[in-house]
């Protein structure tokens, strides 16, 4: 269950209640409690709604909350605060962790194709593509080929690797992230690894900096272009500016 908007009931001083014999933080609560009662004991809620809006405070009835670009503001500045909040509590799976989540994910407004790409790529290996939103009917097929490629296999919950040793001490922007993917024919797991540029200025990612499962493989494919190659401590991948690679290696 996705809850969005509660807060605008709790939070904003001018309110003032039909039934005051509570305060709004008591008013909250039963509100929480009384929608707990409605959902399985495996009921999963996000809240969609920002760290500043007092998320963090409900904790205890919320599995997760979003922290994202949002439709209207989608900017590159706030692509690389998600990535920066999201990176140790993903890692870590754990309850009230926040979700970096491609809110709205096929109307970034202020996004290029190649930065909607680059930020898909990443919440999509780490497992947080929770919202998409638009008019399908305005689509072109090029776009719905974009957007169904992040929506055909579930990602939720399952464990990926940041590849990138220098993320931690640099930056908190990861260059390298892997995950396994389950091939459907039950032939051997595929290794997924999506290499990020954030900067504004090209850069280069050599396999030797890679740390993780990736470490044990010796070929790659580009995933979009088809392309391969091996694998080697010599292997240099140069990207553009706010772009990403997917590879599939082996």
């Amino acid at each position: 269950m996705k809850l969005d908007f509660f807060t605008h009931n709790f939070e904003r001083t001018d309110l003032v209640y039909q039934k005051d014999n509570r305060t709004a933080a008591e008013w909250r609560r039963w509100f929480f409690e009384m929608i707990r009662t409605h959902l399985p004991p495996d009921g999963f809620m996000n809240l969609g709604c920002d760290i500043c809006m007092g998320a963090p405070w409900v904790a205890p009835w919320a599995e997760s909350y979003r922290f994202s670009n949002d439709m209207r503001d989608g900017s590159w500045e706030n692509v690389k605060s998600n990535i920066r909040w999201s990176l140790v509590p993903s890692l870590g799976h754990g309850f009230g962790q926040p979700i970096g989540d491609c809110d709205s994910l096929s109307i970034f407004r202020d996004l290029s194709l190649e930065e909607r790409t680059c930020w898909a790529d990443y919440s999509h290996q780490i497992g947080s593509v929770i919202e998409i939103s638009g008019d399908p009917s305005r689509w072109s097929d090029a776009d719905r080929v974009w957007l169904r490629s992040y929506l055909e296999e579930p990602r939720g919950g399952q464990r990926f690797w940041i590849g990138d040793e220098a993320a931690w001490s640099r930056d908190g922007l990861p260059r390298v992230v892997s995950r396994w993917r389950e091939a459907q024919d039950r032939s051997p797991k595929q290794l997924i690894t999506s290499l990020h540029n954030w900067y504004d200025q090209e850069q280069t990612t050599t396999s030797r900096e890679w740390s993780g499962p990736i470490r044990q493989h010796t070929s790659y494919e580009n995933l979009r272009t088809g392309e391969r190659g091996p694998l080697n401590d010599k292997t240099a991948f140069t990207l553009p500016p706010r772009t990403s690679l997917k590879l599939s290696t082996c």
